[in-house]
Order: C-alpha cells, then sequence, then structure tokens
C-alpha cells in the first residue's frame, strides 16, 4: 500500500514512475498519473442574498454541483451564480466539480444570515418651537 499526500503539489497533472529490483536481477517499472486541482469560492452575504463566484484550477469540468441545505441549486461551469431570499439562520452551501479524468473536488461552505432590523425616524417642528418624533421599526423586540 502506497498513499501520498499531493497538497505539496502544483496544480495540473502529475506522474510517478516507480522500478523496483527484485532478487534476480530484473527492474520492472510502472508509473501512475494523477491530477491536483483547486477550488476557491468567494462568498458575499447581501441581506438575504448570497453571490457566489468560484476559480477552478485543473483538468477540465465535466460537471458541477451545488446544494443549498442538501437540496440542488443551479450553477454551472462559470461557477457564477446567485440565491436569493434565503431565511434566517445557518446554511450549509456546498460547490462540488468533477473533472475529464472523474476526480471530484468539493467546498463546503456555512452562511449566516441574520434578521434586518430598521429603526426609521421621522422628526416634524411644531409652530411653538417643539419637535414630534415618529419612529417605526419593523422587527420583534424579545423581552426578557
Amino acid at each position: 500500500v502506497f498513499s501520498l499526500d499531493t497538497s505539496a503539489y502544483s496544480v495540473g497533472q502529475h506522474t510517478i514512475q516507480l522500478s523496483v529490483l527484485d532478487s534476480d536481477g530484473t527492474v520492472t517499472t510502472g508509473g501512475i498519473s494523477f491530477s491536483v486541482a483547486e477550488l476557491d469560492c468567494d462568498v458575499v452575504v447581501a441581506g438575504k442574498n448570497v453571490s457566489v463566484n468560484c476559480s477552478y484550477s485543473g483538468a477540465a469540468i465535466q460537471s458541477t454541483t451545488c446544494t443549498l441545505d442538501g437540496n440542488p441549486v443551479q450553477c454551472d461551469s462559470s461557477l457564477k451564480f446567485t440565491i436569493g431570499s434565503l431565511s434566517t439562520g445557518s446554511h450549509s452551501l456546498a460547490v462540488s466539480v468533477t473533472d475529464s479524468g472523474g476526480t471530484t473536488i468539493t467546498r463546503t461552505y456555512t452562511i449566516q444570515i441574520t434578521e434586518n432590523y430598521v429603526l426609521e425616524c421621522n422628526a416634524a417642528a411644531t409652530g411653538d418651537g417643539e419637535v414630534t418624533v415618529t419612529c417605526q421599526f419593523n422587527g420583534d423586540i424579545a423581552t426578557q
């Protein structure tokens, strides 16, 4: 059994050649090729919308799969997409790319959507030097 940590290898195709010398002096040579790919994504949350922009380096993309909370979301080989109107709370986003050699690389991100609260106030001067301030709050106020 032979294992190889590919983290030190650059992105692209690599070949490892091995030679074995037996007790009779016979040399047997063999090799294996493998590819190293890289997938990095910028995930930007704006309100309840999420924009994803990924870059991929490696062999040609054969397929892409993207999921939000385990459910498929639309994405293609451009690896740029937007998901709108997410509910408040924590969400899991997974982006996977399978290359032409059948190797799959996946990146998973946790997205936290918080409630946007807005306090909107208007001030109006009365004729006698007083100011009336009216405010409206669009969220729930928690009390303990």
